[in-house]
């Protein structure tokens, strides 16, 4: 049995399907069968949605417009259930064709949209049940971050700095990376930096082999391998070391636990108490890895 709504193009099947209205604010307009995810809530207490997309951890998709919704109006949302009569062309993403059968998965690459092909920040919202242009059917069953990905990003081979000044008080980055490594986290292989897109617990882990100049009878010296927010211009972790008379290589290795917030970027640096001369990186590897992310 079908149940009529307050919206004359909706119906309900009674014990087939849930939904729930929900408010369109400045979203432009949507049409039936888009995935949804939830903001916040309006004025008259209907929570406010907007397109889904698959590109943060927040906004993978929560429900399926279950008709035309036009902007700054309300309209139904289907939270579970099938949604018909839809055209897949419509609300696949580029280059996709959706067919019967085919898992969906919201698009990382366009809001809206949906993939037969999981992105790293997967969120399945159903199964096309049946792909007649027009005609189309979606089940609709969502969960969000299905197969949680280990976030992930590394630099390696650096090339840069060439020296480092003697004093401890200095900091020089170490920059001018290779081609980066990445899953659902930024590098920066210019700048040395390493962008985490939520708060969680991670593991920085360092690799450094250092090469330089003969420092003579200079003695044991400091040296430190450091970890910044370049954000916030904090030091996060660091690591002492000593630089042994007639030295002409030193090397820093390790990992540990730390708490790393979301949108900041991090950056290997260097003090020294010996000023170290015509310095190259036999070997750096800098990579941040997710343990633990708070969504």
């Amino acid at each position: 049995m079908n149940t009529q709504g307050k919206y004359a193009d909706v119906l309900l099947q009674d014990g087939k399907e849930l939904q729930i209205e929900v408010a369109n604010v400045n979203g432009g307009d949507w049409i039936n069968g888009s995935p949804i995810t939830y903001v916040n809530v309006d004025a008259n207490s209907v929570p406010v949605v907007t397109l889904s997309q698959a590109d943060t951890f927040q906004s993978g998709g929560t429900g399926v417009v279950t008709h035309d919704i036009l902007e700054n109006s309300y309209g139904m949302v289907t939270t579970f259930g099938e949604v018909s009569g839809l055209t897949l062309a419509d609300l696949a993403e580029t280059g996709i064709t959706l067919s019967k059968g085919d898992i969906l998965y919201v698009s990382a690459l366009e809001a809206g949209k949906y993939t037969n092909v999981a992105p790293d920040r997967a969120t399945r919202i159903g199964t096309v049940f049946n792909a007649v242009v027009g005609a189309g059917v979606i089940f609709v069953n969502p969960e969000a971050n299905i197969s949680l990905p280990t976030i992930f990003a590394g630099l390696n081979g650096a090339t840069a700095p060439t020296s480092l000044p003697a004093g401890l008080g200095t900091y020089t980055p170490i920059t001018a990376y290779g081609t980066p490594l990445m899953v659902a986290m930024v590098a920066d292989e210019v700048a040395g930096t390493i962008t985490t897109p939520v708060t969680g617990i991670y593991r920085p882990n360092i690799s450094l082999d250092l090469a330089f100049d003969n420092v003579g009878g200079a003695g044991k010296k400091e040296i430190y391998l450091v970890v910044r927010n370049t954000t916030d211009n904090t030091v996060v972790s660091e690591v002492k070391g000593f630089i042994l008379k007639d030295a002409e290589t030193y090397s820093f290795s390790g990992g540990s636990l730390t708490e790393l917030t979301a949108n900041k970027a991090y950056r290997l640096e260097l003090r020294s108490e010996l000023e170290l001369t015509n310095l190259t990186f036999s070997q750096c590897n800098f990579d941040i890895t997710s343990v633990h992310i708070r969504q």
